[in-house]
């Protein structure tokens, strides 16, 4: 792993300049006991060859570098009799001229030529030479100007090197810099250019460290470059967010919204950029509640601060509903949704909002309001499908049962059996409680981190004996999928098609039994969601189509004809236009 000076030589962690060093190869330490461990460990025989070398800065830079230049040989070396480097116009590198001494002092060098980047042949040349240029260029380009870019292109072609000469050019370009003051600008680049290489070969936990040193820098000799050490906030955030991190990534996401509103104001463009990265990222997550707190707590600052108040307050506003309505556990949102359509409406009577603006809300809670009154039909569905179950295998579970879940009796909820589990197979013979095997679904659902084409399962089939459940409890646990995912919108970010899954499971339930007309309004709204695509989602034909049949059945059985044969155009009449849209993009 590539190690700073910043950081501990013996377990990694940030230290500062007044931490304990080496007094004579100057390594830092966290304190006097990671400095006697990291002496016993081995240091004591490295300690003099490392001051030798420079110091423990430039020795590990030298090593990086040595570590980085076989990787290049292997992969971008070339070979011919007439190629030449492009830089001394030589096959040899002449180790007597003093330009290569200095900052590269103690590297590997030798003859071979590399292949840069797009370059033909005879546009190759030696890493060392190409070291040179990028030094030559950047020392002439003014500070603002962020001459890095010659560190990591062709100077002949203009092209970005390959993966591994920009690694070895990075760490050419940290040799350089090492051992200069910390309030040289040209280290702070060179952690710019090291950082990004590391970025671009996916060493994430390398390049972690780099650019929270490079930030470190700027806060304590440029604080006024308040843009760039935003952009530095977020490479962290979007790399710790690509490592899993996700907590830490939420962490630092707070972190550049504060940065923001410290230095720009709470009301500013940059501040409000994060506030909607912010709400973007909690609403992937499924993090309705602290999503819904934090837009409500910024909402605050524009009633304090009424002079203020302007296009940005209708961004918020429209987030706080998406996470009202789309919060699958918010029992009763019609008041606050009411009041943030009111609020607003105020806006477009100030005028700081459009009428499209204000449509879009509206149209939200409109969407809120449809799926509030089919969660409470779902509500009342499932409950009745659940008491049908329990009736259906009273007889059953007369006897001692348990449930093979939560081990309780029927006390509280009756037991149930629907599968292919008897005595012979378990002891608990395979009674459970609706609501225990809904819980466990659930719970599969988001620990196993199902697709929706696997999610059906879950709820469908037996944990056991993984045979289908029949009858009432089939019916049951249907309708317990679909409670499940009917407070989730179609477009919705957090769980794309699993909302259309257990809706064309219930509904496939219902018709299975004959209940058409039940099964009538579930299939058209799985008509509806199919034709939307989902968020993010491309558009799913065969979705499209299958949904179309499912509707058209239920209409025949209903004797509604005609009815179908409309449905049926409309479909195929659809399709026709956007199988040309996507064959002219």
């Amino acid at each position: 792993m590539f190690l700073l000076v910043n950081q501990c030589a013996s377990c990694a962690k940030p230290v500062d300049s007044t931490s304990p060093r080496c007094v004579r190869c100057h390594t830092r330490y966290c304190d006097a006991a990671c400095q006697s461990q990291h002496w016993a460990s081995g240091h004591k025989k490295k300690c003099k060859k490392i001051a030798a070398g420079g110091g423990a800065e430039k020795y590990a830079a030298v090593a990086f570098y040595n570590e980085t230049y076989k990787a290049v040989v292997a992969s971008c070396s070339v070979d011919g009799k007439r190629v030449k480097c492009k830089f001394c116009g030589s096959k040899k590198v002449d180790a007597s001229d003093p330009g290569y001494g200095g900052p590269f002092e103690g590297m590997i060098l030798d003859d071979t030529l590399l292949l840069s980047s797009a370059c033909k042949r005879k546009c190759a040349g030696h890493l060392v030479c190409m070291a040179r240029n990028a030094m030559a260029c950047s020392s002439t380009q003014d500070m603002a100007k962020r001459s890095s870019i010659w560190w990591q292109t062709c100077a002949c072609c203009v092209h970005s090197y390959s993966r591994e000469i920009k690694l070895a050019m990075a760490a050419l370009c940290w040799l350089a810099s090492a051992g200069q003051p910390e309030n040289e600008w040209n280290r702070c680049e060179a952690l710019k250019i090291l950082s990004d290489s590391f970025v671009h070969t996916q060493r994430v936990d390398d390049a972690l460290p780099v650019l929270r040193e490079r930030e470190n820098l700027l806060a304590k000799f440029w604080p006024h470059e308040h843009q760039l050490i935003l952009e530095i906030k977020l490479n962290i955030a979007n790399l710790l967010n690509s490592a899993g991190q996700v907590d830490d990534h939420l962490c630092h996401l707070h972190d550049l919204h504060e940065y923001a509103v410290l230095h720009y104001g709470a009301a500013s463009e940059q501040a409000m950029l994060y506030v909607s990265l912010l709400c973007s990222t909690l609403y992937g997550q499924g993090r309705f509640k602290e999503g819904e707190a934090f837009v409500l707590e910024q909402l605050v600052v524009f009633d304090n601060n009424p002079d203020e108040r302007h296009r940005n307050e209708l961004s918020l506003l429209h987030h706080a509903a998406t996470f009202i309505c789309d919060n699958p556990e918010h029992r009763s949102p019609q008041n606050e949704a009411q009041a943030i359509l009111a609020r607003v409406r105020e806006l477009y009577e100030r005028g700081d909002a459009d009428e499209i603006q204000v449509t879009a809300v509206e149209q939200l809670m409109g969407q809120m309001m449809e799926i509030i009154l089919a969660f409470d039909r779902a509500c009342a569905m499932a409950a009745a499908a659940h008491a049908s179950a329990v009736a259906s295998c009273a007889h059953a579970a007369e006897h001692a049962a348990t449930c093979y879940l939560c081990l309780e009796g029927n006390e509280r909820e009756g037991l149930v059996r629907g599968c292919a589990c008897r005595e012979t197979l378990t002891t608990c013979a395979g009674f459970v409680h609706i609501s225990c095997l809904a819980r466990h679904a659930s719970w599969s659902t988001r620990i196993d981190d199902l697709t929706a084409d696997e999610t059906p399962a879950a709820w469908m089939i037996c944990r056991l004996c993984r045979r289908p459940f029949s009858g009432e409890i089939e019916l049951a646990m249907a309708s317990a999928y679909w409670k499940k995912h009917v407070r989730i919108r179609s477009t919705a970010q957090h769980l794309p098609g699993h909302r259309g899954a257990a809706m064309k499971t219930f509904g496939d339930a219902l018709v299975t039994r004959g209940r058409y007309e039940e099964a009538l309004p579930i299939l058209e709204m799985y008509l509806e969601d199919s034709r939307g695509g989902g968020y993010g989602q491309e558009f799913d034909f065969v979705l499209y189509e299958n949904a179309r049949d499912s509707l058209a059945d239920c209409l025949r059985s209903l004797g509604q004809d005609d009815r179908a044969l409309e449905i049926i155009a409309s479909v195929n009449k659809t399709i026709e236009a956007l199988k040309r849209l996507t064959s002219t993009q």
